[in-house]
Parts: C-alpha cells; sequence; structure tokens
C-alpha cells in the first residue's frame, strides 16, 4: 500500500513539474510540442516490476488516470479508463517481458505510447463525437517525447523501488 501510495506521489510531483514547465516555457506546448506522458512511463514501470496483484496494479494506473484527467481537462474517466488498461497490460506482458538498458526501455516506452494514444484517441472519439480525429497527429511526437525521457525516469523508480526492496537482487534491472 506505501509502495502503490509512494508511486502515485510520485507520479502527481512530475506532472506538477511538466504542468509549471509548460506555463513557464512560450513554446505553444500542447498546441505545436507535445509533451512526454510522465504518468504513463509511471505506470508502466509500476506494472512492469510485477510485485503487486493485478488488482493494486490496476488502481494506481486508475489513479494516475485520475490525475491525468484533471491535469487535461478531459472527461473524468477518460483517462482514468485509459491508464488501468495501460497499468494492466504492463503487468500481463511483467512476466513476458524483460526491460533492460536504455535502448529497450526507449522502445517499450515508444511502443506502449503509440498504443496509449490510439486507445485514448478511440476512446475520447466515443466519449466527446465532435472532437474528430484531429487528435491523432500528436501521437507520434508525444510517443518520441516520452521515449526520449524514459530511460532517466526509469533510473528514478527504481532508486525508489529500491527502498521498498530488502535484497537488492530481487529488483527486476530495468
Amino acid at each position: 500500500m506505501t509502495r502503490a501510495l509512494t508511486y502515485i506521489g510520485f507520479g502527481w510531483l512530475c506532472l506538477l513539474v511538466v504542468a509549471a514547465f509548460q506555463g513557464a516555457v512560450p513554446l505553444g506546448w500542447g498546441t505545436y510540442l507535445a509533451a512526454p506522458d510522465i504518468l504513463l512511463v509511471v505506470t508502466l514501470f509500476f506494472g512492469l516490476q510485477g510485485r503487486d496483484e493485478v488488482g493494486t496494479t490496476c488502481a494506481v494506473g486508475a489513479a494516475m488516470g485520475y490525475l491525468g484527467d484533471l491535469f487535461h481537462g478531459s472527461p473524468k474517466g477518460l483517462h482514468m479508463l485509459a491508464y488501468a488498461l495501460a497499468a494492466l497490460g504492463a503487468r500481463l506482458a511483467a512476466s513476458r517481458l524483460l526491460v533492460r538498458g536504455w535502448p529497450a526501455t526507449m522502445l517499450v516506452t515508444l511502443m506502449a505510447t503509440l498504443g496509449f494514444g490510439a486507445l485514448v484517441t478511440v476512446l475520447r472519439a466515443s466519449f466527446e463525437p465532435g472532437v474528430g480525429w484531429e487528435p491523432v497527429r500528436m501521437v507520434p511526437m508525444a510517443a518520441f517525447a516520452t521515449a526520449l525521457g524514459a530511460p532517466w525516469l526509469f533510473r528514478i523508480l527504481e532508486r525508489i523501488e529500491r527502498r521498498f526492496v530488502r535484497d537488492a537482487r530481487a529488483i527486476r534491472p530495468i
């Protein structure tokens, strides 16, 4: 329980940093440039560790999604459902997928972000039919930005993970 709350708190802090950066840098961030999906990286890391039960992993994903809903101003439940499904997918892939080193981290994050972007676009089009398919343009840029930042964020998350695991050999290096 403490581990899950720590990851949710860390995701919230990272979201605050991204929001502060978006407010301070007048680059049209969010309109022309895509921001990295920090919450998805934290959700992927939590799911890929495979330490918790599926319910706990989905609950962390849903909490990250709720934070994403508040941040993006989207209909409540849109990102909540999408992040819960992403956490479930990462947890199910944890037994089959071993992610080690920065190239594998970037590749897995890139593919997960592309799939997640497609999922959010489809869910958003079903919740709000007037939105259309225009947000699809942002998915590749957001996936690339997320993949570039994922190895550094995974390193920070590994340090957090070491606080909860007594045996250092039990940590799945990512």
